[in-house]
C-alpha cells in the first residue's frame, strides 16, 4: 500500500511539473528578439531617435528644397548659377508657378509628411500602451506632437490647404483625405504645441543635448502666431521664453555659427550632426547644410553651392 502511495505521489508531482513546463515553455519571449517587455518605452523612442534623424535630411533642412520653398520664393535669395544647376527653376519659385512634378517640391512635401506619419504612429503607440503616463512617454508624446506641429507648420505656409492627417496610417487610404483649410491646419499646429509645453521639460542632462524642450516648443508657437499677425499671443509666447532665465545672448557673434558656439545659451533647439574623419560624407550622423549654405568660390574659399 505505501508502495502504491508513491508511486501515485510520483505521478501526480510528475504531471504538475510537466503542466509547469508546459506554461513555462509557451510564456517565453522569442531569443534573439527585441519585445516591448524588455523594455516599455524603448521601441517607441526608438521611433523618436528616428524622426531626429529624419529631421537632419536633405529634403527639409539641409538642402535645396527648403531654401527654394521658404526663400528663394521671397526677396531674401535668389537662384544663381546656371540652367544645368537648377538655375531654369528659378522663373517658378520667383513668380510662384509651381510644376507637380518639380523634384525640390516634392522632395520637400514628402519628407514633412514621412515624419507626420511617423509621428502619428508614435501618439497611437503612446495611446495603446500600458506605460503612457510614465515620465519618459510623457516626454516623448511631447517631441512627437511638436514635430508633427513643425512640419504642418512648413506645409501650411509652402501650399496654404494640404491634407491634415492626425491618425496612425496603416493602409494607404488613411492618407487619402481632402485638403484641409489652412485655419483648421493651425488649430492642429496649436493644439499639438499647447500640448507639447506641458510635455516637455525645460531642460535635458548632458547625455541628452540637442532634445526638444519647453522652449523649443514655445518659441515655434511664438513664431507660428507671428505668421499669423497675432501679435499679442506671440509676444506673450516669447516673453514667456525670455523671461524664463534659460537663454541668454552672452555668446560673440563671430561665435555662435561655429563648433565653439554649438548648444550654446542663444541655441533654443539645435540639430545634432557631426562629420567626422571616418564619415565625411555619411548623412546619418551629419547635414548637408554648410555645404549648400557656403561660399561659392574657389581654392580655400571654395565652401560650398
Amino acid at each position: 500500500m505505501k508502495i502504491k502511495k508513491y508511486i501515485l505521489s510520483l505521478l501526480i508531482g510528475a504531471t504538475a511539473l510537466s503542466f509547469s513546463s508546459c506554461n513555462d515553455f509557451l510564456d517565453r519571449d522569442p531569443l534573439g528578439q527585441f519585445t516591448e517587455d524588455d523594455a516599455p518605452n524603448a521601441l517607441v523612442g526608438g521611433k523618436i531617435f528616428n524622426v531626429y534623424y529624419l529631421m537632419r535630411s536633405y529634403d527639409i533642412t539641409a538642402g535645396i528644397p527648403a531654401f527654394m520653398v521658404h526663400m528663394v520664393r521671397s526677396e531674401d535669395s535668389e537662384k544663381g548659377s546656371d540652367a544645368g544647376d537648377g538655375g531654369n527653376e528659378a522663373a517658378m519659385w520667383d513668380d510662384f508657378e509651381y510644376t507637380a512634378s518639380n523634384g525640390p517640391l516634392a522632395a520637400y512635401w514628402g519628407q514633412n509628411y514621412k515624419i507626420i506619419y511617423q509621428c502619428n504612429e508614435i501618439l497611437d503607440d503612446i495611446a495603446n500602451s500600458d506605460h503612457k503616463d510614465d515620465t519618459e512617454s510623457i516626454r516623448n508624446r511631447g517631441e512627437a506632437l511638436f514635430f508633427r506641429a513643425y512640419c504642418y507648420f512648413n506645409l501650411v505656409r509652402a501650399f496654404g490647404e494640404v491634407p491634415l492627417v492626425t491618425i496612425k496610417v496603416v493602409e494607404a487610404s488613411d492618407a487619402n483625405v481632402p485638403k484641409t483649410t489652412a485655419e483648421k491646419i493651425y488649430e492642429q499646429i496649436d493644439k499639438d504645441l499647447t500640448e507639447a509645453e506641458k510635455c516637455l521639460p525645460l531642460r535635458w542632462d548632458s547625455d541628452y543635448t540637442g532634445r526638444l524642450t519647453w522652449g523649443a516648443a514655445r518659441s515655434l508657437h511664438a513664431r507660428t502666431y507671428m505668421m499669423r499677425n497675432d501679435w499679442e499671443n506671440m509676444y506673450t509666447a516669447s516673453t514667456d521664453v525670455v523671461n524664463s532665465g534659460i537663454y541668454n545672448l552672452n555668446t560673440p557673434v563671430d561665435k555662435v555659427f561655429t563648433v565653439e558656439g554649438e548648444n550654446c545659451g542663444e541655441s533654443i533647439f539645435e540639430l545634432q550632426c557631426e562629420a567626422t574623419d571616418a564619415m565625411k560624407e555619411d548623412g546619418s550622423i551629419g547635414s548637408q547644410f554648410c555645404q549648400v549654405q557656403g561660399v561659392r568660390g574657389a581654392g580655400n574659399w571654395d565652401l560650398g553651392w
